[in-house]
């Protein structure tokens, strides 16, 4: 901030107490909408299942039960730690955040690990496998991006007159 009262962009410079209450309440807000999204994150795993016995059926005989076994304990911890911290006030929840985004990035990196196998899958047809593991995969992972709300994940295939 200048000497002019304004910030560096030229901008009246906010009250830092009122900067600081803003911000406190958009990490309760995040954190709100990520627990929103664990209350939903079980009904995701109904298309890992899907891929697991689409990739089954082309032979992953070995990585699919792993991945699904790792899949279902990430999923049950990251639910359990969700509704624990769902019972604290909004400031813990805030506070909560980073762990709750760990989660986030644990579920992501595992929901793509099949994705490798997929393509190592023996035979000489994986196209089939290859396009309904990663359909099903970017559905799923959809469906985790709109935080579980049903209405926002059917407007992903809604197409108005305006598109």
């Amino acid at each position: 901030m200048g000497d002019d009262g304004l910030d560096t962009l030229g901008l009246p410079a906010a009250d830092p107490a009122r900067q600081a209450r803003v911000e406190a309440r958009v990490r309760e807000r995040q954190a709100d909408q990520v627990l929103a999204y664990l209350r939903r994150l079980p009904y995701s795993y109904a298309g890992f299942v899907l891929v697991a016995v689409i990739g089954w059926r082309h032979g992953l005989r070995l990585s699919l039960p792993c991945w699904l076994a790792a899949l279902a304990v990430v999923t049950f911890l990251r639910c359990r730690q969700g509704r624990r911290i769902e019972r604290l006030g909004p400031p813990a929840r805030a506070a909560a955040l980073p762990v709750l985004l760990r989660g986030f990035l644990a579920g992501g990196l595992l929901n793509g690990a099949i994705l490798p196998f997929v393509f190592m899958a023996p035979g000489d047809d994986f196209a089939p496998l290859a396009v309904s593991a990663i359909l099903i995969l970017v559905l799923s992972v959809g469906a985790d991006g709109v935080a579980g709300s049903t209405r926002a994940f059917a407007s992903l295939f809604r197409c108005r007159p305006r598109c």
